[in-house]
C-alpha cells in the first residue's frame, strides 16, 4: 500500500445545468489530464425551490467532485 500525504489530494469541481453536459466537461477534464490519478468521482444533484405560488418551480443543477493525486 502507499501511503500519500494530503498535500498531494487535489480537488476539481464541476458544475452543469443538465447530466448530459456535466458528463461531458467531466470527460473533457479526464481526457485532457490523462497523467492524473485519479482517486474518486464523486456526483451530486441539487434541487431548490424558486419563484413563488403557483409561479414555482424547482431548479436543479449537477455537480462531480473530482478528487486526484498530483505527482
Amino acid at each position: 500500500m502507499i501511503k500519500q500525504t494530503a498535500r498531494n489530494l487535489k480537488v476539481e469541481t464541476i458544475s452543469a445545468k443538465t447530466k448530459e453536459e456535466l458528463t461531458n466537461q467531466v470527460n473533457y477534464f479526464l481526457e485532457n489530464n490523462p497523467e492524473l490519478v485519479i482517486q474518486e468521482i464523486k456526483y451530486n444533484t441539487c434541487a431548490s425551490p424558486c419563484g413563488s405560488g403557483e409561479d414555482m418551480s424547482v431548479y436543479v443543477e449537477y455537480s462531480a467532485l473530482i478528487i486526484y493525486l498530483m505527482s
